[in-house]
């Protein structure tokens, strides 16, 4: 059977964990990796053939959910797997018993708790930041002018303005979207356009200020940009970030991780590397 179609809020997947190891004491283990920056509990589960800690050399696999706040839809999935596979090795299925059997399996079907609740928070809004505010006026206020609802329709969405120092023209095709000016073909700005806000803070500049500002995706060593507005303080800035670092840190016997998130990078079958061959070039942090 398929997964619910509906995202999870990040009380669901708590939940779910929970009455996953209680259902199956000696195939699921409940583990806490932390929690996030606002308090929220960020747990894995283990799936073995015997319960405890599985035998020394056996190799285990990791799946990670839910990097990137806004698609809970992942969350939804890893759990699925979960409840499934615990479900039909109870069950006798030769599949998932033979799997358990050689395979120490590690779901973590939420990575990023902050950012999957705000995804339900009112107004709506697409929100896959975390972090300590941004202060990019400078006032030393970091957060106070965010995103807001302006139009009171119970949704942040963008909005426009015309201005003479503008970029964006309307889309031939749709006035409703904007696309940049192409000065080449004589087009000239006249629009300007933001995240919906307001000057909460009275300096003539509208949303400068928004209240996360780190995208956990971002936070992690592998090829962390210095000074990016996006990407922390330091290195695993984030709790989310360090636990999952942690708990891989803390498993030697992971022989294979899976995210899934928004690079899709399993759509096609992984190159294989043959032996002697130069190294592949790793696959980018989402811009």
């Amino acid at each position: 059977p398929l997964a619910p179609p509906h995202p999870l809020t990040h009380a669901h997947p708590t939940d779910r964990l929970h009455a996953l190891a209680l259902a199956h004491p000696t195939t699921v283990t409940l583990l806490p990796l932390g929690h996030s920056r606002n308090g929220r509990g960020i747990h894995a589960v283990r799936l073995t053939d015997g319960g405890g800690d599985p035998p020394p050399g056996r190799p285990a696999i990791l799946v990670v959910a839910n990097v990137d706040g806004p698609q809970t839809f992942g969350s939804t999935i890893a759990l699925h797997q979960a409840e499934e596979l615990a479900r039909r090795f109870a069950a006798g299925d030769e599949a998932a018993r033979e799997l358990l059997a050689t395979t120490t399996l590690y779901i973590v079907p939420c990575a990023n708790p902050d950012a999957a609740a705000a995804r339900f928070a009112q107004p709506l809004r697409e929100a896959d930041t975390g972090g300590r505010g941004v202060d990019n006026d400078r006032d030393r206020r970091a957060g106070e002018d965010g995103p807001a609802d302006v139009n009171g329709d119970g949704r942040i969405t963008t909005m426009r303005w015309e201005d003479p120092d503008g970029r964006w023209i309307p889309d031939p095709t749709d006035p409703r979207a904007m696309v940049e000016a192409d000065r080449a073909k004589g087009e000239i700005g006249r629009w300007k356009g933001a995240v919906e806000a307001r000057d909460a803070d009275g300096d003539e500049e509208v949303g400068e200020d928004p209240e996360h500002d780190t995208r956990l995706n971002a936070n992690f060593p592998h090829e962390w940009v210095e000074h990016a507005p996006d990407a922390g303080l330091f290195p695993l800035d984030e709790p989310e970030a360090r636990a999952l670092v942690d708990f891989v840190l803390l498993h030697p016997d992971l022989a294979l991780v899976l995210t899934y998130g928004a690079l899709d990078n399993l759509v096609k079958e992984p190159k294989k590397v043959e032996e002697g061959a130069p190294p592949v070039k790793r696959i980018p942090r989402p811009g």
